[in-house]
């Protein structure tokens, strides 16, 4: 094993390791979190609402250019799936809001004679309660005008939920 430094390489400082005269570049560990870009002519997959998941291969074409840019590319295919089933739910959240519920505006959030409620989970207790927003946006998640509607959606989509909090992952290196 040789010995390990760093060398200013091209005004850039580099780890290197020195054995037996010979220096070799320690390049950095990549990581890995599913969201980067494929090699050319390698698999990746995508989203289609449609479809489900589809694997494409990458050939550096505009489609793969724009599933790349519009963040709809994972070379995990679990993290995909986990995207999926994440938006899935988000997207009948927010239906069974409209179809459960009256118009609650993000934009009159902090409207303190609007009541506002919302899903949050507890990982002390194990447990979802609701919560009255003022002055507090998360957008990613429907409001309810009714403490009692926004049980009721906790209820409807209970074991969904508990994935969310407790499993799910939007990125594969941690």
């Amino acid at each position: 094993m040789g010995v390990k430094t760093q060398l200013k390489i091209n005004g850039e400082m580099k780890d290197v390791e020195i054995e037996n005269g010979e220096i070799t570049i320690i390049e950095p560990e990549k990581k890995t979190t599913g969201w980067e870009r494929a090699k050319k002519g390698t698999g990746y997959t995508c989203i289609s609402l449609g479809a489900g998941l589809c694997p494409e291969i990458d050939s550096y074409v505009a489609p793969d250019n724009v599933m790349f840019r519009t963040a709809n590319y994972f070379t995990n295919e679990e993290l995909a799936e986990n995207i999926n089933r994440m938006q899935t739910l988000q997207r009948k959240m927010f239906r069974w809001q409209a179809e459960n519920d009256v118009p609650v505006c993000l934009s009159e959030i902090s409207n303190d004679e609007w009541e506002k409620w919302g899903i949050s989970y507890d990982y002390e207790a194990d447990d979802f309660f609701v919560c009255r927003h003022n002055n507090v946006a998360e957008p990613f998640m429907p409001y309810f005008s009714l403490k009692r509607k926004a049980k009721e959606c906790i209820e409807a989509f209970k074991d969904e939920l508990t994935w969310l909090f407790k499993e799910f992952k939007w990125r594969m290196d941690g």
